[in-house]
């Protein structure tokens, strides 16, 4: 079949040939692993064991907007859970009297309803999801309830989700645990498996790749990543800063620029491109627009593009004053403006990072030593580099 297979997967092909012929009434199939062990080769080989078209029989899904672009990069094409399981219906809000209930700006406020599909509209033989530890339980329940036999993939070493415990892969039918042949050599995969077994960092460069201290962190190693990561909000702020008034030469208060690195940080389901692409928290992307004439104080327009993608969301009124830290980020607040919040994107935390890689990441080590959560956080931010990673320690 022109796939070539270590023990590890070969094992896994066989296990999930066995579930999906037997009478086991088990809906899911989940194949955990670390980076380099081939999750993504192991299911199109098992795929093509038992006879599954990627193209059409299977539906491929993940949590997030760029992680169905990767998996689209390795040939599976996929759309995020939201848009393959949930529609959204936009309704004008009312009170309990049933009167429109209006924004600052004068336009009616509009909530999104979010409903589960009563049917997937092609007939799909199974589905197969990606980063299957984003799944929380009521997710769960609605991809379940479509009876569809269900391939989950993900990675146990990296950092739970923000609501917990994820619901698949709690306690997976395959742990892949060897490394693939090609990817023995990959710098990240190197790096990343030295912090799970506990070993020292010791500065060096690895191919495109680089430990280094603190100290010796410069200007270039930040501004020439696609990303910054950080563990704390405090320091994200900080390089968010040291971009934008030291490297850019913007003033403190200056509005947002054309082509400056935002992240959206609160969903919002009535707005999307298309029919598969919502504005939803953890986004990262670019600022294609600024419509200065709109700023009021309080909120500015903008057009927002996704790092993954081509296509742009026009006319967002995002909260100004969480934008430049004026005030405690309260997606609350903003909703009560009726406005999206955003923030600078030079350096993110690693939480927000989850489910989204980039080519070239810088990472910062505020927290550094041997206990799981540590080694999570540290794997967690290496792994979202795709080319290459730096990791000051």
């Amino acid at each position: 079949m022109g796939i070539e297979l270590n023990s590890d997967q070969i094992f896994a092909s066989y296990e999930a040939e066995r579930w999906w012929h037997s009478a086991s009434s088990d809906q899911v199939f989940e194949i955990s692993g670390a980076a380099g062990t081939g999750k993504t080769t192991s299911i199109k080989y098992i795929l093509q064991k038992l006879g599954l078209d990627p193209l059409n029989d299977v539906l491929f899904v993940a949590f997030t907007g760029k992680a169905a672009t990767q998996l689209a990069r390795n040939g599976l094409p996929a759309i995020t859970c939201h848009s393959a399981f949930y529609e959204v219906k936009k309704e004008i809000e009312r009170d309990e009297d049933g009167r429109i209930i209006y924004q600052p700006n004068g336009k009616p406020k509009v909530k999104s309803v979010f409903r589960k599909k009563e049917h997937i509209k092609k007939k799909y033989k199974a589905i197969c999801i990606d980063e299957g530890t984003m799944i929380d339980n009521r997710m769960k329940e609605d991809i379940l309830s479509f009876g569809l036999p269900t391939f989950v993939l993900g990675d146990l070493n990296q950092l739970p989700p923000v609501f917990g415990k994820p619901a698949f892969l709690v306690e997976p039918n395959v742990i892949l645990r060897k490394l693939m042949r090609q990817a023995e050599n990959d710098p990240i995969v190197f790096i990343a498996h030295r912090i799970l077994d506990g070993y020292d960092l010791r500065p060096g460069v690895y191919g495109k790749s680089a430990i280094i201290r603190k100290r010796d962190l410069n200007q270039y190693q930040l501004t020439h990543a696609d990303i910054v990561l950080t563990v704390t909000n405090e320091l994200r702020r900080q390089i968010n800063k040291l971009f934008r008034e030291d490297y850019l030469t913007f003033s403190r208060l200056d509005l947002p620029h054309v082509h400056e690195k935002v992240i959206c940080r609160k969903n919002n389901w009535t707005k999307s491109i298309g029919d598969n692409l919502f504005l939803t928290n953890g986004t990262t992307g670019f600022v294609e627009y600024v419509n200065r004439e709109s700023y009021n104080g309080r909120s500015i327009e903008i057009d927002f593009r996704p790092d993954f993608t081509t296509k742009t969301f026009r006319n967002i009124p995002i909260d100004y004053k969480n934008l430049m830290n004026l005030e405690k980020s309260e997606s609350q607040k903003s909703l009560t403006y009726g406005l999206d919040l955003f923030e600078f994107a030079y350096a993110i935390t690693v939480y927000a990072s989850q489910g989204s890689q980039w080519d070239n990441v810088t990472c910062l080590a505020e927290l550094y030593g041997s206990n799981d959560f540590q080694k999570k956080v540290l794997y967690t931010m290496v792994t979202r580099a795709i080319k290459s990673v730096t990791l000051a320690v």
